[in-house]
């Protein structure tokens, strides 16, 4: 939060750096990974780091934040690349030349050179596994890839963010003429410049896009459009404009497409009634002392709750996915399982004998058997 006020309060007044701030308290995707302390959130932290120490030129922690926010995942390293791009643009915006030091950026590659080096002298690869390269890591199709960015703009519009982005469309048109041109370019880089480059590294491949992937983009978004409402006249509009994107942030939290579309479970406040619902179906299931290894689901349902309740005791359903549904006693189904088989999905709803049914907000947990 330090981080992403000290980048609001490089771009805006007093007045609407506190609205800025309510923009992102009400961030459906930020404050969940915050509550499901989703590694993402370091990363994010990294990158804010990276980005001020670059606008403030500070030459020490600038290579030092960018070698952190490489080394903390995948997405890290094309956020780096991102701020690599930035810093190109904006030297070129400030002082029209092509002019950084490459020396920036010789921390950040020799760390990621050497960590890869020893992950494939551990594991036998570099980036990706083998198995993934083989489904989540696969390139795809020309028309795979426009389905993926029609996918992409989809997620990045979604939960109420649609709102965020007319304003800011709409208001850059308005007055990119009659504002600071340098301020307002380094504003757009900031806020394009990394969805860009993340939408060019998702694209090819066959991974499921998530909105969390687009964090980074939703908080510079945040600010921009703070920025972009210092240029009305009157700060009632401006209000009245924040309070409107606030409310359609909040209910953004509600939205629920059909199950075959997918939900951002792990990226909007629903989720939260699932964690009481799970835990009360494991107490269910031992009381009828079913094993768990008798019950085939899907994630999340089949994380072990060593992990995700940091049990000491290991307790873990079966992956049907690895092997076929018709091969289990019970099915566990939930609407939070972001399924690509609804065809499955029906037909255990529709075949199998229902034996217990939790509910609780827009979340449900269902446990199937087998019919004899």
């Amino acid at each position: 939060a330090y981080e992403y006020y000290k980048l609001a309060k490089r771009f805006l007044n007093e007045y609407l750096l506190p609205f800025a701030m309510l923009l992102l308290i009400v961030e459906p995707t930020i404050i969940t990974q915050s509550i499901l302390m989703g590694y993402d959130i370091l990363m994010i932290y990294f990158f804010l780091l990276a980005l001020n120490s670059l606008l403030q030129k500070k030459k020490i922690l600038y290579p030092l934040a960018l070698t952190l926010l490489c080394l903390s995942s995948m997405r890290g390293i094309m956020l780096g690349i991102s701020l690599f791009v930035i810093d190109i643009i904006l030297n070129f915006i400030f002082e029209k030349k092509i002019n950084f030091k490459i020396s920036n950026y010789l921390s950040a590659f020799a760390a990621v050179l050497i960590w890869a080096i020893y992950h494939q002298q551990k594991t036998g690869w570099f980036f990706f596994s083998p198995e993934r390269e083989n489904t989540h890591e696969a390139l795809i199709s020309a028309h795979m890839m426009f389905r993926q960015f029609i996918y992409i703009l989809w997620k990045i519009t979604d939960l109420g963010r649609v709102a965020l982005w007319i304003v800011f469309v709409f208001l850059s048109s308005c007055f990119y003429k009659k504002q600071n041109v340098i301020e307002f370019k380094t504003v757009v880089v900031i806020i394009l410049i990394p969805l860009i480059t993340l939408i060019c590294f998702m694209i090819p491949l066959s991974n499921p896009i998530g909105h969390k992937y687009f964090i980074v983009t939703f908080l510079t978004l945040n600010i921009g459009v703070c920025y972009l409402l210092q240029q009305l006249k009157t700060k009632i509009t401006q209000v009245s404009i924040l309070i409107f994107l606030c409310l359609i942030m909040v209910f953004g939290n509600c939205w629920v497409y059909p199950q075959r579309y997918g939900n951002a479970w792990d990226s909007s406040l629903k989720i939260i009634p699932y964690f009481k619902l799970k835990n009360e179906m494991d107490s269910f299931i031992k009381t009828e002392n079913i094993s768990e290894k008798e019950i085939g689901s899907q994630f999340p349902l089949i994380a072990d709750n060593r992990y995700s309740y940091l049990e000491n005791t290991s307790y873990q359903y079966s992956d049907w996915q690895k092997d076929s549904f018709i091969h289990f006693k019970y099915i566990l189904l939930s609407n939070v399982i972001n399924t690509n088989s609804p065809e499955q999905f029906e037909k255990i709803k529709s075949e199998w004998i229902l034996i217990k049914e939790l509910k609780s907000g827009q979340v449900d947990i269902v446990l199937y058997k087998k019919p004899k």
